[in-house]
């Protein structure tokens, strides 16, 4: 697997027009916008992250280049799809696949699952495929990109919890990822980072126990 891509996780029947949080469902909005650059100060960067904003005219260079890479990533998780997308100096660079599903979903399907789950406060946050351009990779844009879907997911979450309020007090969060390189596993590893600060501040402040149960190897 080349340094700047991550692999898939095989989800059965999993349908890529589908929103990435099922809760929330299509959503197309611009994010935030931030200069990034080297340790050294010797390149910068303006970019800026959105969701479901790029067309798939825009995403098939991208996917070309996951293909001439010899990538398992398929392309179905980029096109007719909606992704976080990362832009840089006004072109597309990034696109990351998740979904996020569990309670109080739009349009769960068994199929979602592996079986069903009785606990209806069970969440589950599947990372599916992640493509940087690889002249923008070793330069912190994938910290910069895990960073933010570690904010999108937060931010669902706590819109989840509190646009639809359950019995129970408690929320087991399944995070997921089979990795295809030490990459990825680090771009994983600060996503969870990430999110297990954002889930305490969430937890706090809803008075909700939110118990966070990682599931990922190669």
């Amino acid at each position: 697997m080349n340094l700047h891509e991550i692999g898939t996780i095989e989800v059965r029947d999993e349908d890529f027009s589908a929103p990435q949080d099922g809760f929330l469902g299509p959503r197309k909005q611009f994010l935030s916008v931030q200069f990034h650059c080297t340790h050294s100060g010797t390149e910068e960067w303006a970019s800026h992250f959105s969701v479901g904003m790029a067309s798939d005219a825009q995403k098939e260079p991208l996917v070309a280049e996951i293909c001439e890479a010899g990538s398992p990533l398929n392309s179905g998780y980029f096109i007719n799809a909606e992704n976080l997308e990362l832009w840089i100096n006004g072109q597309l660079s990034g696109l990351c696949r998740y979904r996020l599903s569990g309670f109080g979903d739009q349009n769960l399907a068994a199929s979602d699952w592996d079986e069903p789950d009785e606990d209806e406060s069970a969440i589950r946050l599947s990372l599916l495929a992640v493509f940087i351009r690889p002249q923008y990779r070793s330069k912190g844009l994938g910290n910069l990109l895990s960073t933010q879907l570690a904010e999108v997911v937060a931010s669902g979450l706590l819109t989840r919890i509190l646009g639809n309020p359950i019995a129970s007090s408690s929320i087991t969060l399944t995070i997921e990822a089979d990795f295809e390189s030490s990459e990825g596993e680090a771009f994983f590893d600060n996503l969870t980072e990430e999110l297990e600060m954002k889930i305490n501040a969430i937890s706090a402040a809803t008075q909700t126990s939110i118990d966070i149960t990682v599931n990922s190897g190669y």
